[in-house]
Parts: C-alpha cells; sequence; structure tokens
C-alpha cells in the first residue's frame, strides 16, 4: 500500500508513477536517508576513535 493512497483524494491504481506529489515525497525521503546515513557514519567514526584512545591508554599486561 502506499502511503499516500489513503490521504490523496486524486488517488487511482498507478498515479504514483506520475504524481508530483508523490516524486517530492520520494525526493524528501531521500534526503532524509542521505543526513542520517551522513549523521550515523560521522559519529559511528568519532565513537571508535575514542574507543580505539580508550584502548590505547589501557596498560597491557602478558597473561601468565
Amino acid at each position: 500500500m502506499l502511503p499516500c493512497q489513503s490521504k490523496c483524494s486524486h488517488y487511482f491504481e498507478g498515479c504514483h508513477k506520475s504524481c508530483a506529489r508523490w516524486e517530492l515525497m520520494c525526493k524528501a525521503n531521500q534526503i532524509s536517508q542521505k543526513r542520517k546515513k551522513a549523521y550515523l557514519a560521522y559519529h559511528n567514526e568519532r565513537c571508535g576513535d575514542i574507543i580505539r584512545r580508550c584502548y590505547q591508554t589501557v596498560a597491557y599486561l602478558p597473561h601468565r
């Protein structure tokens, strides 16, 4: 089921292929997904760096 199907008064089968509102909604979703991926990539790198630094400060004790 398309998300606009229940809200759009002009809905008919297959209309999303030429609907301007549908295209805008898809573009908005793509932009949102790109922002989320960039956010997660940035913070994943920062957290990974902090974890690596923490491991470097821990004294190495050889297993006896």
